[in-house]
């Protein structure tokens, strides 16, 4: 299934890292599975793809799509919102982390952009990917110096002495944020 709009060269298989992560988030918040091809269809007809070859999301166009998804299934009382980005240095982040950690996290998700590599290194690609081992509920995140990963490939698990090269980009923090609205 190619990704995005009539441009595209790429499949969701080679390059849907985004969308398994957004679907991660629809799917745990709706409680039934949401997959890539759902959310690459949504995004279609929504036309939340840009770049060059209509197969980018943008982080505005990425919470579009996971609170049209959650509309889709119905779940009218939930809508997620851009709380923080980061791209900075590792205190920065260390910062930012330890705010949400000393929070509750019931009400946050944390996404990674990453730098990473092949798996015999001789290609340097970007990956986007959950943090934690449970996208909604993370065990308490690790300082950046070395973050844990819940892959959308399922190959890297920590941003440092990974399996793979992994370099940070940024963090974006997605708060929950619940309503009243019943659709009724």
């Amino acid at each position: 299934m190619m990704l995005g709009g009539n441009s595209s060269t790429e499949t969701i298989g080679s390059a849907g890292c985004v969308l398994t992560m957004y679907s991660r988030i629809v799917s745990t918040l709706s409680g039934s599975s949401i997959s890539p091809l759902d959310a690459n269809k949504y995004a279609n007809n929504n036309n939340l793809f840009s770049g060059s070859e209509e197969n980018e999301l943008t982080i505005d166009a990425g919470i579009q799509l996971i609170n049209g998804l959650l509309k889709e299934k119905g779940i009218l009382g939930i809508a997620v919102s851009l709380e923080a980005s980061i791209i900075g240095a590792p205190g920065e982040i260390d910062n930012l982390l330890q705010k949400y950690d000393n929070d509750n996290f019931n009400d946050y998700f944390a996404n990674a952009r990453i730098t990473t590599t092949n798996a015999d290194g001789s290609k340097t690609y970007k990956h986007s990917l959950n943090v934690s081992n449970n996208p909604v509920r993370p065990d308490g995140f690790a300082p950046s110096t070395n973050i844990y990963f819940d892959d959308t490939s399922g190959v890297r698990t920590k941003l440092r002495n990974d399996i793979r090269n992994n370099e940070l980009i940024r963090i974006d923090i997605l708060k929950v944020n619940k309503t009243l609205e019943t659709g009724e």
